[in-house]
C-alpha cells in the first residue's frame, strides 16, 4: 500500500472500538489520524498496514490494569494484560484479587462481568503486569499502550456484601509510578 495524504493540520487521536476492522477502515484511520489506539490484541495485524499507509502514525493498543477472565481458558487477545487462570493457577489470586466476603472467588466489576478488581498497588503485580505488557508490545510491534482502571473506587455494598472494593488513589499512583518509567524508556 502506498502512503496516504494527510487530511488535517492538527495532531489527532482515534480510539478504536470496533472488534473487526476492514482495509477501508485502516485507510480512513491512516488518512485522518496521527495516533490509532486499537481495541485489543486481536487487531494487531493491522499495525503494519497502518504504518505502510501512514509511516509516521503511532499505533497503540488498549489495555486495562485489571484482569479479564474468559471461558474456558485465558484468551491472550483480550483487553487484559494477564490472564485470570494464569494468576489463579500460579497461586497469586489471593494476593492480587479482592476476595468475595462470602463464598469463594473474587470480586467482579458489575459493569464488566469478565473483569476482576485487581490490587494494582501490589509491587509484585506491577512487576508481572509490566513484564507481560512489554513482551506483548514488542511481539505485536505496537508503539505504545493506552490503559485505564487506575483511579480510585469507592466501596459499594449490596445486601451487606461488598460488590465494589475500596481502591484508594495511592494504589493507582503507585501503579503508574511503577510502570510508566519503563514504558517511557521504551520510547
Amino acid at each position: 500500500a502506498s502512503p496516504v495524504s494527510k487530511n488535517r493540520t492538527i495532531k489527532t487521536l482515534c480510539i478504536g472500538h470496533l472488534s473487526e476492522f476492514s482495509s477501508q477502515d485502516m485507510y480512513v484511520l491512516a488518512s485522518n489520524f496521527d495516533v490509532a489506539v486499537l481495541p485489543n490484541d486481536s487487531a494487531y495485524r493491522y499495525a503494519p498496514l497502518l504504518k505502510s499507509l501512514n509511516p509516521p502514525i503511532k499505533v497503540f493498543v488498549y489495555k486495562t490494569s485489571r484482569v479479564w477472565r474468559t471461558e474456558p481458558i485465558d484468551n491472550p487477545l483480550n483487553n487484559g494484560v494477564m490472564g485470570y487462570y494464569e494468576i489463579v493457577n500460579s497461586g497469586k489470586g489471593q494476593d492480587w484479587f479482592y476476595a468475595k466476603q462470602s463464598g469463594s472467588g473474587y470480586l467482579i466489576d458489575p459493569k464488566y462481568p469478565t473483569s476482576h478488581y485487581t490490587r494494582i498497588g501490589s509491587g509484585n503485580f506491577q512487576t508481572a503486569w509490566l513484564a507481560k505488557l512489554v513482551e506483548r508490545l514488542n511481539r505485536c510491534s505496537y508503539d505504545g499502550v493506552f490503559f485505564d482502571d487506575t483511579g480510585e473506587e469507592p466501596e459499594q455494598r449490596s445486601g451487606g456484601e461488598v460488590v465494589v472494593p475500596r481502591i484508594d488513589c495511592w494504589e493507582g499512583q503507585q501503579f503508574l509510578q511503577a510502570v510508566l518509567p519503563s514504558l517511557r524508556a521504551r520510547g
